[in-house]
């Protein structure tokens, strides 16, 4: 089957296209090769963002950690709101790395607790690699539709998308998937048969088994069965069957632990459809088309590929991107929260199609138009998307707050309550909350995991204690402040980590963070406390609206270029009991 697919892929990309010949053969293998570092090097520019701080961008320790529990000898991936296929590729890398096992013997998760910054670098190297490498499937697909010049505008596109040089900075599911889908279509279109149809499932399941929504790609096969009904329906049955495949085959807990899977995906979409707020279906799916394609592809890259739409109606799978891209945007603004990243895997797709209408409109233009075409995507796409890698490798607010304890303009030695804030600012070995939920949630109970753990936290336990320590306050916590137990002239640290997001504040912390700082304030006021605003760290944001929901923190896709740096306003306060 895959030699078959293999000299159908070869044979369609060395026939004349539908454009024709645009240039000689080696200039365009030199554009190309042009078009694929530049887009490595918007990718790869800011592996480091957030130093020292780890969690610059919270998820990213899910799935490292996954990984090196794995590593470490438990069996079971727990990464069951999305699938065990990116903690398992992170796996094989710090494998080949090297990095299988920490010093004298100990579990890898040592290595991470004592520092994390090593372990987030190379998994977004590989978020990056898989980026780069999603360029070149974008330029097959749009070969195809229509021809090298549409290849290689397809490919030029893609690799100045800002959401995709964003989101490929990130050690998280979102690029994999988008890789995986877009190979997943590229096989649909140029394969003939029903091997490819069976491979192209395949890696539709093996996409699923990253992320699980995108098993609507599995649209993507069935739409282009032909035949009568009988033999589309044995060739659908064969489909899913090679879909489910490529599901248990790169995510064994569906098969292992059903059950598990299938109460955190529930819980999950119920926690989704409450993080929406008030916003309906509409205002959801507009916030997606706005700001996931418009701004996320750059808005003549949008025009472009809707322009394209009377050629692609007459390829084979040229309507894909459209459809499959209407699905997601639908799923995700009927379930959930609209983060504009959830497109994503619709991005290369329309990408291919943009590359289309780009050619056409190049050869209605007169002579020397692709001049000015470039201009014009140079500023809609490559600008931002140039703001973007600038705007990562700037000192995040939460790294400058770490590097305040260090160089002393806040004390070392204090013990520092995040209120409100679910993600962690150093590493486990000074994060209190971070290494109490590292045993949390669907692998709790799995001995092998709880063992790695242990053993961990007990050569921890033999160091001298890092300072500062940090411990989130929950709502639960908030009602008693940690201030009865304070000794006169005792002190704490609060810090506050504000945000505004455009949606509901409830689940990102912002209304318990208020309460706080209002009960703060009542007791300065009745003289039970002495509170100070110590330092501030703002990431030069002017109009906080403009932040994604819940996302802010890091660079918003939305408006690039008004922040100066990532991360959310922190403000340090010292309180001290009179």
């Amino acid at each position: 089957m895959k030699r078959e697919v293999t000299d159908n892929m070869a044979a369609h990309l060395s026939d004349e296209t539908p454009s024709g010949p645009a240039g000689k053969p080696a200039g365009q293998w030199l554009v190309l090769a042009a078009i694929l570092g530049l887009g490595l090097l918007l990718r790869t520019g800011a592996v480091d963002f957030g130093t020292p701080s780890a969690f610059a961008r919270p998820d990213e320790e899910l799935g490292v950690r996954e990984a090196l529990f794995l590593l470490g000898g438990d069996p079971h991936v727990h990464f069951h709101s999305y699938g065990d296929g990116w903690p398992r590729l992170l796996a094989l890398v710090y494998r080949w790395e090297g990095r299988a096992q920490a010093v004298d013997g100990a579990p890898p998760i040592l290595a991470w607790m004592r520092d994390p910054l090593p372990f987030h670098r190379t998994a977004r190297a590989v978020s990056a690699v898989l980026g780069g490498l999603t360029i070149l499937l974008v330029w097959a697909l749009a070969r195809l539709w229509g021809g090298r010049r549409a290849g290689l505008w397809a490919a030029g596109i893609y690799a100045m998308a800002p959401l995709a040089v964003l989101h490929a900075h990130f050690a998280t599911v979102d690029t994999l998937g988008a890789f995986l889908m877009a190979l997943a279509v590229l096989i649909t279109v140029m394969g003939q048969g029903r091997p490819a149809l069976l491979l192209a499932a395949l890696l539709v399941g093996a996409a699923a088994g990253v992320k699980v929504p995108l098993a609507l790609g599995l649209a993507a096969p069935f739409l282009t069965l032909r035949g009568p009904f009988t033999s589309r329906f044995s060739q659908g049955a064969l489909l899913i069957l090679a879909f489910l495949v490529g599901l248990v085959a790169v995510s064994p807990s569906w098969l292992t632990e059903p059950t598990l899977v299938w109460e955190r995906l529930v819980a999950e979409g119920a926690s989704q459809a409450g993080r929406r707020g008030d916003l309906g279906i509409v205002a959801s799916g507009g916030h997606l088309l706005r700001w996931g394609v418009w701004a996320g592809l750059g808005p003549v890259s949008a025009l472009a590929a809707v322009a394209a739409l009377p050629i692609l109606a007459q390829r084979r799978g040229g309507l894909l991107p459209f459809l499959l891209g209407a699905g997601w945007l639908l799923f995700h603004a009927a379930v959930g929260t609209p983060f504009s990243r959830y497109i994503l895997p619709a991005l290369p797709l329309l990408a291919g199609a943009a590359g289309v209408g780009m050619a056409r409109w190049q050869g209605r233009l007169p002579a020397g138009s692709e001049v000015l075409l470039v201009a014009v995507l140079v500023y809609s796409a490559l600008a931002p998307s140039l703001e973007i890698r600038g705007v990562l490798g700037r000192p995040d607010t939460r790294g400058e707050l770490l590097r305040a304890f260090d160089d002393g303009r806040l004390p070392r030695d204090a013990y520092v309550l995040v209120p409100g804030y679910v993600f962690g600012l150093g590493s486990p070995a000074v994060d209190l909350t971070i290494r109490a939920e590292s045993l949390s949630g669907p692998g709790k109970d799995c001995p092998q995991r709880r063992l790695q753990w242990e053993s961990a936290s007990r050569r921890l336990a033999l160091a001298p204690a890092p300072r500062p320590i940090w411990q989130h306050l929950g709502a639960a916590d908030a009602e008693k402040l940690a201030l009865d137990g304070l000794s006169g002239g005792a002190e704490l640290l609060f810090a506050f980590l504000w945000t505004d997001d455009l949606f509901a504040k409830a689940w990102s912390g912002e209304a318990l963070r208020q309460r706080v700082f209002r009960d703060l304030q009542r007791s300065a006021a009745e003289g039970k406390v002495a509170l100070r605003l110590l330092w501030t760290f703002d990431p030069g944001l002017g109009v906080s609206s403009l932040y994604e929901p819940w996302d802010y923190w890091f660079v918003p896709v939305i408006a690039p270029t008004v922040q100066r740096r990532p991360g959310p306003r922190i403000e340090v306060w010292s309180v001290k009991k009179k």
